[in-house]
Protein backbone atom coordinates (compact mmCIF):
# COMPACT_ATOMS: atom_id res chain seq x y z
CA UNK A 1 0.00 0.00 0.00
CA UNK A 2 2.78 2.46 0.63
CA UNK A 3 3.85 2.95 -2.71
CA UNK A 4 0.36 2.91 -3.87
CA UNK A 5 -0.57 6.33 -1.72
CA UNK A 6 3.08 7.73 -2.83
CA UNK A 7 2.22 7.38 -6.62
CA UNK A 8 -1.39 9.10 -5.94
CA UNK A 9 0.44 12.03 -3.74
CA UNK A 10 2.73 12.35 -7.18
CA UNK A 11 -0.35 13.17 -8.90
CA UNK A 12 -1.27 15.70 -6.45
CA UNK A 13 2.02 16.91 -6.76
CA UNK A 14 1.47 17.06 -10.33
CA UNK A 15 -1.66 18.81 -10.76
CA UNK A 16 -0.81 21.04 -7.93
CA UNK A 17 -3.46 19.58 -5.65
CA UNK A 18 -2.01 20.97 -1.78
CA UNK A 19 -2.96 20.00 0.35
CA UNK A 20 -3.40 16.57 -1.64
CA UNK A 21 -7.01 15.17 0.20
CA UNK A 22 -8.18 13.05 -3.09
CA UNK A 23 -6.84 9.72 -4.66
CA UNK A 24 -7.83 9.45 -8.28
CA UNK A 25 -6.72 5.94 -9.04
CA UNK A 26 -7.09 3.34 -5.74
CA UNK A 27 -10.66 2.24 -4.81
CA UNK A 28 -10.67 0.19 -8.34
CA UNK A 29 -10.25 3.88 -10.25
CA UNK A 30 -13.47 5.37 -8.99
CA UNK A 31 -10.94 7.82 -6.48
CA UNK A 32 -11.95 7.86 -2.45
CA UNK A 33 -10.27 11.19 -0.11
CA UNK A 34 -7.91 9.09 1.38
CA UNK A 35 -5.42 11.63 2.37
CA UNK A 36 -8.67 13.45 4.17
CA UNK A 37 -8.25 10.79 6.65
CA UNK A 38 -5.14 8.95 6.74
CA UNK A 39 -1.60 10.66 7.85
CA UNK A 40 -0.16 11.51 4.66
CA UNK A 41 3.21 13.26 6.11
CA UNK A 42 5.47 10.38 5.60
CA UNK A 43 4.11 10.70 2.01
CA UNK A 44 4.68 14.20 1.45
CA UNK A 45 8.36 14.07 2.52
CA UNK A 46 8.52 11.06 0.26
CA UNK A 47 7.39 12.70 -2.79
CA UNK A 48 10.11 15.65 -1.73
CA UNK A 49 12.81 12.65 -1.83
CA UNK A 50 11.07 11.50 -5.16
CA UNK A 51 11.17 14.57 -6.70
CA UNK A 52 14.32 16.02 -5.34
CA UNK A 53 16.53 13.10 -5.63
CA UNK A 54 14.93 11.03 -9.01
CA UNK A 55 13.97 7.96 -6.68
CA UNK A 56 11.60 5.01 -7.82
CA UNK A 57 8.80 4.63 -6.06
CA UNK A 58 9.61 1.37 -4.51
CA UNK A 59 12.96 3.06 -3.67
CA UNK A 60 11.35 6.13 -2.02
CA UNK A 61 9.51 3.84 0.27
CA UNK A 62 12.58 2.20 0.98
CA UNK A 63 14.45 5.78 2.45
CA UNK A 64 11.41 6.31 4.20
CA UNK A 65 11.29 3.14 6.07
CA UNK A 66 15.23 3.86 6.66
CA UNK A 67 14.45 6.98 7.86
CA UNK A 68 11.57 6.17 10.36
CA UNK A 69 14.27 3.70 11.89
CA UNK A 70 16.56 6.70 11.91
CA UNK A 71 14.88 8.56 13.59
CA UNK A 72 13.25 6.15 16.01
CA UNK A 73 17.12 4.97 16.95
CA UNK A 74 17.66 8.96 17.18
CA UNK A 75 15.25 10.40 19.44
CA UNK A 76 14.57 7.49 22.03
CA UNK A 77 18.58 8.00 22.60
CA UNK A 78 18.21 11.38 23.20
CA UNK A 79 15.14 10.35 25.51
CA UNK A 80 16.47 8.08 27.43
CA UNK A 81 19.36 9.75 27.90
CA UNK A 82 18.00 12.43 29.70
CA UNK A 83 17.30 9.86 32.54
CA UNK A 84 19.69 7.00 31.96
CA UNK A 85 22.65 8.19 30.69
CA UNK A 86 24.70 8.12 27.36
CA UNK A 87 24.82 3.96 27.81
CA UNK A 88 21.32 3.59 29.15
CA UNK A 89 20.60 5.63 26.06
CA UNK A 90 22.37 3.19 23.47
CA UNK A 91 20.51 0.52 25.32
CA UNK A 92 16.97 1.91 24.66
CA UNK A 93 17.26 2.54 21.00
CA UNK A 94 18.40 -0.71 20.22
CA UNK A 95 15.50 -2.41 22.11
CA UNK A 96 13.36 -0.07 20.46
CA UNK A 97 14.41 -0.52 16.90
CA UNK A 98 14.45 -4.15 17.26
CA UNK A 99 11.72 -5.06 18.93
CA UNK A 100 9.49 -7.68 16.95
CA UNK A 101 6.82 -5.52 16.13
CA UNK A 102 9.16 -3.28 14.51
CA UNK A 103 9.98 -5.74 12.43
CA UNK A 104 5.94 -7.01 11.79
CA UNK A 105 5.16 -3.25 10.71
CA UNK A 106 8.28 -3.62 7.82
CA UNK A 107 8.01 -6.73 6.45
CA UNK A 108 4.43 -8.18 7.50
CA UNK A 109 2.13 -5.27 7.51
CA UNK A 110 3.88 -2.40 5.51
CA UNK A 111 2.39 0.08 7.77
CA UNK A 112 4.55 2.81 6.86
CA UNK A 113 2.53 5.72 8.63
CA UNK A 114 2.49 3.23 11.65
CA UNK A 115 6.49 3.17 11.94
CA UNK A 116 6.81 6.77 11.60
CA UNK A 117 4.48 7.52 14.26
CA UNK A 118 6.10 4.77 16.37
CA UNK A 119 9.38 7.34 15.59
CA UNK A 120 7.53 10.71 17.12
CA UNK A 121 6.52 9.04 20.13
CA UNK A 122 10.27 9.97 22.02
CA UNK A 123 10.94 12.79 20.58
CA UNK A 124 7.56 14.29 21.70
CA UNK A 125 8.48 13.04 25.33
CA UNK A 126 11.93 14.54 24.98
CA UNK A 127 11.05 17.92 23.70
CA UNK A 128 8.42 18.12 26.91
CA UNK A 129 11.30 17.12 29.02
CA UNK A 130 13.61 19.96 27.88
CA UNK A 131 10.43 22.64 27.45
CA UNK A 132 9.84 21.24 31.29
CA UNK A 133 13.45 21.59 32.97
CA UNK A 134 14.58 24.33 30.23
CA UNK A 135 11.93 26.57 29.31
CA UNK A 136 13.62 27.62 25.90
CA UNK A 137 11.59 29.20 23.31
CA UNK A 138 13.73 26.84 20.50
CA UNK A 139 12.35 22.97 22.80
CA UNK A 140 9.01 24.70 22.50
CA UNK A 141 8.82 25.14 18.91
CA UNK A 142 10.40 21.49 18.50
CA UNK A 143 7.51 19.83 20.62
CA UNK A 144 5.00 21.62 18.83
CA UNK A 145 6.86 20.30 15.30
CA UNK A 146 7.41 17.32 16.85
CA UNK A 147 3.42 16.50 17.76
CA UNK A 148 2.61 18.18 14.34
CA UNK A 149 4.61 15.38 13.07
CA UNK A 150 2.60 12.53 14.99
CA UNK A 151 -0.70 13.87 14.40
CA UNK A 152 0.11 13.78 10.36
CA UNK A 153 1.61 10.22 10.30
CA UNK A 154 -0.91 8.01 12.55
CA UNK A 155 -4.07 10.02 13.83
CA UNK A 156 -5.44 6.51 15.45
CA UNK A 157 -1.87 6.39 17.77
CA UNK A 158 -2.32 9.66 18.73
CA UNK A 159 -5.21 8.25 21.16
CA UNK A 160 -2.67 5.50 22.50
CA UNK A 161 -0.36 7.73 23.01
CA UNK A 162 -1.60 10.88 24.34
CA UNK A 163 -2.58 9.54 27.80
CA UNK A 164 1.01 8.49 28.40
CA UNK A 165 2.20 11.72 27.04
CA UNK A 166 0.00 13.87 29.68
CA UNK A 167 1.04 11.47 32.31
CA UNK A 168 4.51 11.59 31.51
CA UNK A 169 4.35 15.62 31.76
CA UNK A 170 1.96 16.13 34.72
CA UNK A 171 4.89 14.01 36.63
CA UNK A 172 7.90 15.74 35.42
CA UNK A 173 5.96 18.73 36.61
CA UNK A 174 5.25 17.30 40.27
CA UNK A 175 8.55 16.02 40.46
CA UNK A 176 10.12 19.57 39.25
CA UNK A 177 7.86 21.62 40.81
CA UNK A 178 8.55 23.89 37.04
CA UNK A 179 4.63 24.48 37.17
CA UNK A 180 4.98 27.58 35.23
CA UNK A 181 6.35 25.86 32.32
CA UNK A 182 2.76 24.03 31.90
CA UNK A 183 1.96 27.56 30.01
CA UNK A 184 4.97 26.60 27.46
CA UNK A 185 3.37 23.20 26.87
CA UNK A 186 -0.15 24.40 26.28
CA UNK A 187 1.23 26.77 23.67
CA UNK A 188 3.10 23.97 22.14
CA UNK A 189 -0.10 21.76 21.85
CA UNK A 190 -2.31 24.61 20.34
CA UNK A 191 0.71 25.27 17.71
CA UNK A 192 1.00 21.81 16.88
CA UNK A 193 -2.99 21.32 16.46
CA UNK A 194 -2.72 25.00 14.40
CA UNK A 195 0.06 23.74 12.35
CA UNK A 196 -1.72 20.28 11.66
CA UNK A 197 -5.50 22.34 11.33
CA UNK A 198 -5.67 21.44 7.62
CA UNK A 199 -5.76 17.75 8.24
CA UNK A 200 -6.85 17.23 11.41
CA UNK A 201 -10.03 19.18 11.34
CA UNK A 202 -11.62 17.35 8.25
CA UNK A 203 -10.26 14.26 9.62
CA UNK A 204 -11.91 14.67 12.72
CA UNK A 205 -15.39 16.84 11.27
CA UNK A 206 -16.15 15.04 7.74
CA UNK A 207 -16.24 11.56 9.52
CA UNK A 208 -20.04 10.66 8.17
CA UNK A 209 -19.07 11.70 4.66
CA UNK A 210 -16.79 8.38 4.31
CA UNK A 211 -17.65 4.56 5.80
CA UNK A 212 -16.07 4.62 8.60
CA UNK A 213 -18.43 2.87 10.58
CA UNK A 214 -17.15 -0.21 9.19
CA UNK A 215 -14.00 0.39 11.35
CA UNK A 216 -16.23 -1.29 13.85
CA UNK A 217 -17.87 -4.44 12.41
CA UNK A 218 -17.08 -7.39 10.50
CA UNK A 219 -13.28 -8.28 9.85
CA UNK A 220 -12.57 -5.08 11.83
CA UNK A 221 -14.72 -5.64 14.96
CA UNK A 222 -12.37 -5.80 17.46
CA UNK A 223 -13.31 -8.71 19.42
CA UNK A 224 -11.25 -10.59 16.21
CA UNK A 225 -8.14 -9.53 17.09
CA UNK A 226 -7.38 -9.65 21.04
CA UNK A 227 -4.08 -11.58 21.59
CA UNK A 228 -3.94 -13.73 24.18
CA UNK A 229 -0.46 -14.02 26.67
CA UNK A 230 1.21 -16.94 25.01
CA UNK A 231 1.60 -14.54 22.02
CA UNK A 232 3.15 -11.90 23.78
CA UNK A 233 5.17 -13.18 25.85
CA UNK A 234 6.16 -17.08 25.16
CA UNK A 235 5.60 -17.94 21.49
CA UNK A 236 8.36 -17.03 18.79
CA UNK A 237 6.49 -17.99 15.88
CA UNK A 238 6.91 -15.83 12.84
CA UNK A 239 4.69 -15.25 9.58
CA UNK A 240 3.62 -12.99 6.86
CA UNK A 241 -0.66 -13.52 7.24
CA UNK A 242 -2.85 -11.53 8.50
CA UNK A 243 -4.77 -11.09 12.10
CA UNK A 244 -7.77 -13.45 11.89
CA UNK A 245 -10.15 -14.25 15.03
CA UNK A 246 -8.78 -16.65 17.71
CA UNK A 247 -4.89 -17.42 18.19
CA UNK A 248 -4.28 -18.84 14.45
CA UNK A 249 -2.88 -15.72 13.67
CA UNK A 250 -0.85 -15.54 10.59
CA UNK A 251 1.31 -12.84 11.91
CA UNK A 252 3.61 -12.77 14.94
CA UNK A 253 2.34 -10.63 18.38
CA UNK A 254 5.65 -11.16 20.72
CA UNK A 255 6.88 -8.22 22.59
CA UNK A 256 10.35 -10.10 22.52
CA UNK A 257 11.57 -12.17 25.44
CA UNK A 258 14.22 -9.40 25.95
CA UNK A 259 11.93 -6.69 26.18
CA UNK A 260 9.51 -8.13 28.84
CA UNK A 261 12.54 -10.05 31.14
CA UNK A 262 13.92 -6.55 31.29
CA UNK A 263 10.91 -4.76 32.50
CA UNK A 264 10.84 -7.11 35.25
CA UNK A 265 14.23 -6.45 35.96
CA UNK A 266 13.50 -2.84 36.06
CA UNK A 267 10.28 -2.98 38.30
CA UNK A 268 12.58 -4.89 40.50
CA UNK A 269 15.22 -2.05 40.58
CA UNK A 270 12.62 0.73 41.45
CA UNK A 271 13.28 1.17 44.85
CA UNK A 272 17.52 1.55 43.99
CA UNK A 273 16.01 4.14 41.66
CA UNK A 274 14.58 6.51 44.40
CA UNK A 275 17.83 7.25 45.71
CA UNK A 276 19.77 7.73 42.54
CA UNK A 277 16.98 9.41 40.41
CA UNK A 278 13.82 10.85 41.96
CA UNK A 279 13.04 11.76 38.68
CA UNK A 280 13.92 8.60 36.70
CA UNK A 281 12.03 6.63 39.97
CA UNK A 282 8.63 8.61 39.14
CA UNK A 283 8.52 8.02 35.04
CA UNK A 284 9.70 4.43 35.16
CA UNK A 285 6.58 4.15 37.71
CA UNK A 286 4.81 5.89 34.35
CA UNK A 287 5.64 3.30 32.18
CA UNK A 288 5.54 0.35 34.21
CA UNK A 289 1.79 1.39 34.77
CA UNK A 290 1.71 1.94 30.75
CA UNK A 291 3.08 -1.44 30.25
CA UNK A 292 0.50 -3.21 31.95
CA UNK A 293 -2.44 -1.25 30.82
CA UNK A 294 -0.96 -1.80 27.03
CA UNK A 295 -1.04 -6.11 27.54
CA UNK A 296 -4.38 -5.64 29.80
CA UNK A 297 -6.32 -3.60 27.02
CA UNK A 298 -4.90 -6.19 24.03
CA UNK A 299 -6.54 -9.53 26.12
CA UNK A 300 -9.66 -10.74 25.76
CA UNK A 301 -10.82 -9.70 29.46
CA UNK A 302 -10.40 -6.02 28.32
CA UNK A 303 -13.54 -6.54 26.71
CA UNK A 304 -15.56 -4.74 28.80
CA UNK A 305 -13.32 -1.44 27.72
CA UNK A 306 -13.68 -1.99 24.21
CA UNK A 307 -17.54 -2.28 25.02
CA UNK A 308 -17.69 0.69 27.42
CA UNK A 309 -15.57 2.94 25.36
CA UNK A 310 -16.31 4.11 21.65
CA UNK A 311 -12.72 5.72 20.86
CA UNK A 312 -10.91 2.43 21.77
CA UNK A 313 -12.72 0.51 19.26
CA UNK A 314 -11.61 3.30 16.61
CA UNK A 315 -8.41 1.64 17.14
CA UNK A 316 -9.62 -1.49 15.32
CA UNK A 317 -6.71 -4.15 16.00
CA UNK A 318 -6.36 -4.36 20.03
CA UNK A 319 -2.49 -5.73 19.09
CA UNK A 320 -2.14 -1.92 18.15
CA UNK A 321 -1.15 -1.19 21.57
CA UNK A 322 1.69 -2.75 20.97
CA UNK A 323 3.32 0.29 20.31
CA UNK A 324 3.02 1.96 23.52
CA UNK A 325 4.64 -2.22 24.69
CA UNK A 326 7.28 -1.75 22.82
CA UNK A 327 8.27 1.93 23.65
CA UNK A 328 7.96 1.74 27.14
CA UNK A 329 9.59 -1.81 28.04
CA UNK A 330 12.57 -0.25 25.99
CA UNK A 331 12.82 2.59 27.75
CA UNK A 332 12.41 1.04 30.89
CA UNK A 333 15.13 -1.42 29.67
CA UNK A 334 18.16 0.79 30.15
CA UNK A 335 17.40 1.11 34.24
CA UNK A 336 19.32 -1.35 34.23
CA UNK A 337 22.25 0.03 32.65
CA UNK A 338 21.32 3.29 34.84
CA UNK A 339 21.96 0.94 38.08
CA UNK A 340 25.03 -1.41 36.80
CA UNK A 341 26.79 2.35 35.48
CA UNK A 342 27.67 3.19 39.20
CA UNK A 343 30.92 1.08 38.56
CA UNK A 344 32.34 1.82 35.49
CA UNK A 345 33.20 -1.14 34.00
CA UNK A 346 30.40 -2.77 35.09
CA UNK A 347 27.86 -0.38 33.33
CA UNK A 348 29.70 -0.61 29.63
CA UNK A 349 29.75 -4.50 30.09
CA UNK A 350 26.12 -4.48 30.80
CA UNK A 351 25.31 -1.92 28.08
CA UNK A 352 27.47 -4.02 25.61
CA UNK A 353 25.60 -7.05 26.49
CA UNK A 354 22.27 -6.41 26.55
CA UNK A 355 22.68 -4.80 22.91
CA UNK A 356 24.41 -7.73 21.53
CA UNK A 357 21.67 -9.95 22.84
CA UNK A 358 19.03 -7.92 21.62
CA UNK A 359 20.17 -7.89 18.63
CA UNK A 360 21.58 -11.25 18.39
CA UNK A 361 18.02 -12.82 19.74
CA UNK A 362 15.66 -10.95 16.90
CA UNK A 363 17.71 -10.34 13.94
CA UNK A 364 15.81 -13.31 12.06
CA UNK A 365 12.39 -11.64 12.60
CA UNK A 366 14.06 -8.25 9.98
CA UNK A 367 14.01 -9.94 6.91
CA UNK A 368 11.07 -9.94 3.78
CA UNK A 369 9.40 -12.89 3.29
CA UNK A 370 7.05 -13.16 0.27
CA UNK A 371 6.61 -9.63 -1.49
CA UNK A 372 3.59 -7.54 -0.96
CA UNK A 373 3.72 -5.65 -3.92
CA UNK A 374 4.81 -6.33 -7.31
CA UNK A 375 5.98 -4.54 -10.33
CA UNK A 376 5.03 -1.10 -10.89
CA UNK A 377 2.98 -1.08 -13.72
CA UNK A 378 1.27 2.84 -13.59
CA UNK A 379 -2.27 3.50 -13.35
CA UNK A 380 -3.28 -0.03 -13.93
CA UNK A 381 -1.28 -1.32 -10.37
CA UNK A 382 -2.12 1.55 -8.43
CA UNK A 383 -5.58 1.16 -8.40
CA UNK A 384 -4.93 -1.33 -5.89
CA UNK A 385 -7.06 -4.29 -4.00
CA UNK A 386 -9.71 -3.59 -1.50
CA UNK A 387 -7.66 -2.58 1.63
CA UNK A 388 -8.61 -1.32 4.94
CA UNK A 389 -7.73 2.49 3.16
CA UNK A 390 -9.69 2.52 0.36
CA UNK A 391 -12.84 0.79 2.35
CA UNK A 392 -12.90 2.90 4.99
CA UNK A 393 -12.53 6.12 3.53
CA UNK A 394 -14.43 5.48 0.38
CA UNK A 395 -17.41 8.24 0.33
CA UNK A 396 -20.92 7.89 2.46
CA UNK A 397 -22.52 7.77 -1.03
CA UNK A 398 -21.33 5.04 -2.46
CA UNK A 399 -23.68 1.62 -0.92
CA UNK A 400 -20.77 -1.17 -2.85
CA UNK A 401 -17.37 -1.44 -2.63
CA UNK A 402 -15.98 -1.67 -6.47
CA UNK A 403 -14.29 -5.05 -6.84
CA UNK A 404 -13.59 -4.79 -10.42
CA UNK A 405 -11.81 -1.61 -11.89
CA UNK A 406 -13.66 1.37 -13.66
CA UNK A 407 -14.85 0.25 -17.20
CA UNK A 408 -13.89 3.83 -18.27
CA UNK A 409 -13.24 7.14 -16.97
CA UNK A 410 -16.67 8.91 -19.39
CA UNK A 411 -19.12 6.30 -20.12
CA UNK A 412 -22.39 7.23 -21.91
CA UNK A 413 -25.68 6.21 -20.19
CA UNK A 414 -27.83 7.54 -22.23
CA UNK A 415 -28.46 9.41 -25.79
CA UNK A 416 -25.36 9.55 -28.58
CA UNK A 417 -21.92 11.21 -27.89
CA UNK A 418 -18.57 11.41 -28.49
CA UNK A 419 -16.04 11.82 -26.04
CA UNK A 420 -12.18 12.65 -26.97
CA UNK A 421 -9.59 14.22 -25.09
CA UNK A 422 -9.79 12.66 -21.43
CA UNK A 423 -7.59 14.06 -19.07
CA UNK A 424 -7.36 12.54 -16.00
CA UNK A 425 -6.52 14.42 -12.62
CA UNK A 426 -5.74 13.89 -9.32
CA UNK A 427 -8.63 15.71 -8.38
CA UNK A 428 -9.91 16.71 -11.98
CA UNK A 429 -11.67 15.36 -14.84
CA UNK A 430 -11.18 17.07 -18.60
CA UNK A 431 -12.66 15.62 -21.59
CA UNK A 432 -14.28 17.39 -24.72
CA UNK A 433 -17.78 15.61 -25.61
CA UNK A 434 -19.87 16.33 -28.69
CA UNK A 435 -23.65 15.41 -29.15
CA UNK A 436 -26.61 15.21 -31.61
CA UNK A 437 -29.62 15.29 -29.35
CA UNK A 438 -27.88 15.10 -26.12
CA UNK A 439 -26.83 12.82 -24.03
CA UNK A 440 -26.52 11.48 -20.22
CA UNK A 441 -22.78 10.43 -19.13
CA UNK A 442 -21.23 9.01 -16.32
CA UNK A 443 -17.84 9.45 -14.71
CA UNK A 444 -16.27 7.24 -12.97
CA UNK A 445 -15.87 9.11 -10.01
CA UNK A 446 -17.46 8.47 -6.57
CA UNK A 447 -19.31 11.43 -5.51
CA UNK A 448 -17.92 13.55 -2.51
CA UNK A 449 -18.74 16.61 -1.02
CA UNK A 450 -17.71 19.19 -3.25
CA UNK A 451 -17.26 17.65 -6.64
CA UNK A 452 -18.46 20.52 -9.30
CA UNK A 453 -19.62 19.76 -13.06
CA UNK A 454 -18.94 22.57 -15.30
CA UNK A 455 -20.05 22.28 -18.87
CA UNK A 456 -18.13 25.27 -20.98
CA UNK A 457 -17.64 26.97 -17.95
CA UNK A 458 -20.67 27.04 -16.71
CA UNK A 459 -21.48 24.53 -13.17
CA UNK A 460 -24.32 22.11 -13.97
CA UNK A 461 -26.51 19.48 -11.74
CA UNK A 462 -25.23 16.32 -11.36
CA UNK A 463 -26.26 13.22 -9.30
CA UNK A 464 -25.08 9.99 -8.31
CA UNK A 465 -27.65 7.29 -7.97
CA UNK A 466 -25.98 4.28 -8.72
CA UNK A 467 -24.37 1.49 -6.45
CA UNK A 468 -20.89 2.97 -6.31
CA UNK A 469 -22.10 6.98 -6.81
CA UNK A 470 -20.08 7.19 -9.78
CA UNK A 471 -21.59 10.99 -10.92
CA UNK A 472 -23.78 11.19 -13.47
CA UNK A 473 -25.23 14.28 -15.55
CA UNK A 474 -26.73 15.22 -18.60
CA UNK A 475 -25.18 17.39 -21.36
CA UNK A 476 -27.54 19.47 -24.54
CA UNK A 477 -26.53 18.39 -28.26
CA UNK A 478 -23.77 20.27 -29.30
CA UNK A 479 -19.96 20.41 -28.59
CA UNK A 480 -18.55 20.68 -24.79
CA UNK A 481 -15.70 21.25 -22.52
CA UNK A 482 -16.52 19.33 -19.37
CA UNK A 483 -15.00 19.84 -16.57
CA UNK A 484 -14.76 17.66 -12.95
CA UNK A 485 -13.17 19.29 -10.09
CA UNK A 486 -13.00 18.36 -6.02
CA UNK A 487 -13.53 21.53 -4.51
CA UNK A 488 -13.03 22.15 -0.70
CA UNK A 489 -15.89 22.19 1.59
CA UNK A 490 -16.24 25.05 3.99
CA UNK A 491 -14.19 23.25 6.72
CA UNK A 492 -11.75 22.17 4.46
CA UNK A 493 -11.28 26.21 3.39
CA UNK A 494 -11.16 27.18 6.85
CA UNK A 495 -8.49 24.34 8.15
CA UNK A 496 -6.37 25.27 5.10
CA UNK A 497 -6.17 29.30 6.03
CA UNK A 498 -5.94 28.04 10.20
CA UNK A 499 -2.77 26.36 9.11
CA UNK A 500 -0.95 28.60 6.72
CA UNK A 501 -1.37 31.37 9.24
CA UNK A 502 0.45 28.76 12.13
CA UNK A 503 2.81 28.00 9.31
CA UNK A 504 4.01 31.46 8.63
CA UNK A 505 3.84 32.56 12.37
CA UNK A 506 6.02 29.49 13.16
CA UNK A 507 8.01 29.86 10.46
CA UNK A 508 8.80 33.41 11.38
CA UNK A 509 9.28 32.79 15.14
CA UNK A 510 11.82 29.80 14.05
CA UNK A 511 13.77 32.78 12.04
CA UNK A 512 13.71 35.47 14.65
CA UNK A 513 15.05 33.07 17.19
CA UNK A 514 17.79 31.28 15.03
CA UNK A 515 19.10 35.09 14.08
CA UNK A 516 18.87 36.27 17.81
CA UNK A 517 21.16 33.28 18.84
CA UNK A 518 23.50 34.39 15.82
CA UNK A 519 23.42 37.60 16.96
CA UNK A 520 23.87 37.35 20.37
CA UNK A 521 26.85 34.61 19.60
CA UNK A 522 28.66 37.21 17.66
CA UNK A 523 28.40 40.02 20.47
CA UNK A 524 29.54 37.54 22.69
CA UNK A 525 32.64 36.72 20.10
CA UNK A 526 33.05 40.58 20.09
CA UNK A 527 33.44 41.13 23.80
CA UNK A 528 35.98 38.07 24.31
CA UNK A 529 38.21 39.41 21.76
CA UNK A 530 38.27 42.92 22.92
CA UNK A 531 38.90 41.83 26.67
CA UNK A 532 41.73 39.51 24.69
CA UNK A 533 42.83 43.23 23.02
CA UNK A 534 42.89 45.13 26.20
Amino acid sequence: MPPTLLYAMDQCFNDGQFPCRWAAEPGQGYGVPVFNYYGPLPYYVGELAHLGLGLGFFETVDALYVMAFLMSTVFMFLLAREFWGTLGGLVSAAFYIYAPWQASLLYVQGSLAHQWALAFFPAILWAAHKVIREGRPAHVLLLSLFTFALLLSHNLLVVIFLPLALIWMVTLLLVTGNWRRLSHLAIAGIVAFSLAAFFTLPALLEQDLVHLEKAKGGYYFYEHHFVTLEQLFIGRSWGYGPSVPGDADGMSFQIGWLHWALTAVAIILVPLLWKRSRIGFWIALVCVAFFAASVFVMLSRSDFLWRDFSLLRWQLFPFRFLGLTIFTTSFLAAAAVFVAKQRPRLGLLVTVTLIAAVIGLNQEFFHPGQREFGTFSGPVWAIGPRTDVWVLTQPKSATVVPTEPAPAKVMLIAGDADITDVDVGSSNLVFAAGSRDGATLRASVTDFPHWRVRLDGETIPHDHNNEFAAISFDIPPGSHTVELRLEDTTVRKLANYWSLTAWLLFIATAVALMLGASWSAYTNRRRRAEVVDS
